[in-house]
């Protein structure tokens, strides 16, 4: 084996003699507490026993990579000796508030990546940042010092491009190194990816990946594809789920892990990259999901493992065991589980509740659905403490939730739930899905609605009557627009989503023209009652004070054309 010494910040220099994986006088495999000291040992691994197989687990552009930091610890269990090599780590730019940059504007609309739009409208997008040819050599280098045998992707539909490119200069630089490639996209992508790499794998990695490292010239893999020599996809039959997920390793962090990012190898260690480690530091209590939804893989991923119990997970003690680890070796000091949904059955729930609080103390939160949150559960959890909760709601139109996304309606259990989770102090935030093609103008008021009352928001945000904006382009490139649905303009009329006062820190033009036809209304009264009663009325004498003028109006209700004041609204209240 290699090994590489690193320099006062983690940077690897120069080769050295030896990578020290295993420690057979010690029993225990370092640097990594949950696969040694702070953690429970590897089951299958005995002391001095030797690998029988050398692996690089490679992903571009995601160094939190869950995925293949589980796939790493499993096969050290294996007896393997593993490697995890980060090209570029993830990135999220900041890109500012498109309200006040026309050009992200359009950028967004034009992107097909993930955009995070925050609660205030900051705006992040994810920047895959160019590989330099000096990287490329480092990476190339690495391999070259590890050898390795197999070298596995984890391909996501975004790195797709680029990691067919760096799997076809594995190929060329090193003849007869097995390529594998897994994840998400692939596994119901087969057709589009399988000539890329040696192996594709489809579903869960563990077993089919344990197959491939024990025979590499196997090729009745379950869940395995491959191209035939007659240049033919062949697709085996995906193995069974894992259902005992507290069999499953803790995902590693610090193993054998190197980092390829501004032109520099970086070797991470627990020891050098402490807070590096902590905070890619992903939790998940379990696997699958109990949604079917449309926009997601789950509902594909349920029908390749029809007839498996497709929703399982750890039991609760499991879970505090590796929130315990993590906090002692890693300094983790809070998390956000990555369940899809993380706050379902009640039973489940307490007993975490009671295991955390009796060992730990540190702030945590999850995602949920509505109809699987109780009150009994928030309760549960609240002295964790237990701080935020995320809801995915996508949308608050009937139509789009039920026959667009597959999903509940439940407008109501979502506004009492979150209700009571914000009166408990928890945080709660929401996701909705938008920029839908197929939403109408109803469809989107519906979700703002809904939106308002999870906020315990008043709707009195009103239309100027008489307010005119102009810019000098469009003005979706200045502000949000909205399509006012009225039975004269039949969804056409634009209404600005801005304030005045934001109207004008973009730099818009306000006209109010309401002003300039009340003073022609005011003007033809005068002149009405100088022909009808002949009186001459001076506007600038006119008393503010008049209490019987105001009772004949308010007191009635008489306020039809009094500014402010005609609404049924209004007049109801009068």
């Amino acid at each position: 084996m290699v090994t590489f010494s690193p320099g006062d910040d983690g940077n690897v220099a120069q080769p050295s003699s030896l990578l020290v994986l295993w420690q057979p006088s010690s029993g225990r495999l370092t640097p990594h507490g949950a696969l040694g000291e702070g953690g429970r040992r590897l089951p299958g691994w005995k002391p001095g026993q030797e690998s029988s197989m050398r692996v690089a687990l490679v992903k571009l552009y995601d160094d939190y990579c869950h995925g293949p930091r589980c796939l790493q610890a499993d096969l050290i269990a294996q007896g393997h000796e593993v490697y995890l090599v980060n090209l570029k780590p993830f990135h999220m730019g900041r890109r500012g508030f498109g309200a006040f940059n026309p050009e992200l504007l359009r950028e967004i609309k034009d992107t097909d990546a993930w955009v995070e739009i925050q609660y205030d409208g900051e705006v992040f997008l994810p920047e895959h940042l160019a590989i330099a040819p000096r990287e490329t050599e480092v990476f190339l280098n690495l391999l070259g010092e590890i050898k390795p045998e197999l070298v596995c992707f984890s391909v996501t539909s975004d790195d797709a491009a680029v990691t067919a490119h760096y799997t076809q200069l594995v190929k060329e630089h090193f003849p007869g190194v097995l390529t594998v490639w897994g994840g998400v996209e692939v596994s119901h992508e087969a057709p589009k990816y399988a000539r890329f790499p040696d192996r594709l794998i489809r579903g869960e990695g563990e077993v089919p990946l344990r197959a491939i490292a024990a025979d590499p010239a196997r090729l009745d893999v379950p869940g395995m594809c491959h191209i035939d020599s007659a240049g033919h996809l062949v697709e085996n039959p995906v193995a069974p789920l894992i259902q005992d997920c507290d069999s499953l390793q803790w995902p590693a962090y610090g193993v054998n892990e190197f980092l390829i990012t501004d032109e520099k190898l970086h070797r991470i260690t627990v020891e050098t990259h402490r807070e590096y480690l902590a905070a890619r530091y992903i939790h998940m209590t379990g696997r699958g999901c109990p949604f079917k939804c449309s926009f997601c893989h789950h509902w594909k991923t349920h029908e390749m493992y029809a007839g498996d119990k497709y929703l399982r997970r750890r039991s609760p003690k499991l879970v505090v065991d590796q929130l315990e680890w993590a906090h002692t070796v890693l300094g983790v000091q809070s998390v956000m589980f990555w369940d899809d949904v993380f706050l379902m059955n009640r039973k489940w729930i307490e007993e975490f509740a009671h295991e955390f609080q009796s060992r730990l103390r540190f702030p945590i939160g999850g995602l949920s659905f509505p109809t699987m949150t109780t009150e009994p559960m928030i309760d549960a959890l609240v002295d964790c403490p237990f701080v935020c909760i995320g809801f995915g709601i996508q949308s608050g139109s009937e139509f789009v939730v039920q026959g667009l996304y597959n999903r509940g309606y439940f407008n109501d259990k979502i506004k009492r739930i979150a209700w009571y989770a914000h009166s408990r102090g928890i945080e709660v935030t929401y996701d909705f899905l938008v920029h839908n093609p197929y939403e109408s103008e109803d469809d989107v008021r519906d979700l703002i609605d809904l939106a308002l009352q999870l906020e315990d928001l008043t709707r009195n945000a009103g239309k100027h009557a008489g307010g005119v904006v102009i810019a000098p382009t469009p003005l979706s490139d200045f502000c949000p627009l909205y399509a006012e649905h009225d039975h004269g303009t039949l969804g056409k009329n634009p209404v600005t989503q801005f304030d005045k006062d934001d109207v004008e820190a973009v730099g818009l033009v306000k006209f109010d023209f309401l002003g300039l036809r009340t003073l022609t209304i005011l003007a033809e009264a005068v002149r009405f009652v100088k022909e009808v009663e002949d009186v001459e009325v001076d506007l600038d004498r006119l008393p503010l004070d008049d209490k019987p003028t105001y009772d004949r109006i308010f007191k009635t209700a008489n306020t039809t054309a009094v500014f402010q004041f005609e609404s049924r609204g209004m007049k109801d209240t009068l």
